[in-house]
């Protein structure tokens, strides 16, 4: 068995113990889909992500997995939109990183460090792109030119209280 597919049952195994308790846990469980709520756009870093994982998990499981997107407030429409749902196992939150920034924006009343259950199933390194016919060949290019060019750069983040907020460059 190759790693990757060990770590997608492991997650599979862990996130289906921790999603139900004592009196709930059956050999049949579960009994219908689970839903994978991303907090980003489709087409994005984290929903490809979550999607892989889904998938994996469906075919090493045999369970249905539905992946749907719920983007806004720098990932507080899902979170609020999974808290609302029953704690029953078959919503989980697809989320790029610890979303305890989304209560200090006022998005959610969520308690993270109470109300969620986290395990990490993939992490990526911070990172600029820039089309391969770019002027940019370095970060160093990027910067001088925001110096250079105030208010001329623009870049793309998935918005105020998130990892890279859309702050000027310089």
């Amino acid at each position: 068995m190759n790693v990757m597919k060990t770590t997608i049952t492991s997650l599979a195994m862990g996130a289906a113990a921790w999603t139900m308790g004592a009196a709930d846990a059956r050999a049949e469980w579960p009994e219908r889909p689970i839903t994978v709520v991303v907090m980003y756009p489709a087409g994005g870093g984290t929903d490809t992500v979550i999607r892989t994982i889904a998938n994996e998990m469906a075919k090493s499981t045999g369970w249905k997995i539905n992946v749907i997107n719920k983007p806004g407030a720098v990932g507080g429409v899902a979170t609020s939109y999974v808290l609302g749902k029953k704690d029953d196992g078959y919503t989980w939150m697809g989320a790029a990183n610890y979303n305890k920034f989304v209560r200090v924006m006022g998005h959610s009343k969520s308690q993270a460090w109470k109300d969620w259950q986290y395990m990490q199933a993939a992490n990526s390194r911070a990172s600029w792109a820039v089309r391969p016919d770019s002027k940019f060949k370095t970060f160093a290019d990027i910067i001088a030119a925001a110096k250079a060019n105030p208010g001329k750069i623009t870049i793309s983040t998935s918005g105020q209280g998130g990892l890279w907020p859309g702050r000027p460059l310089a």
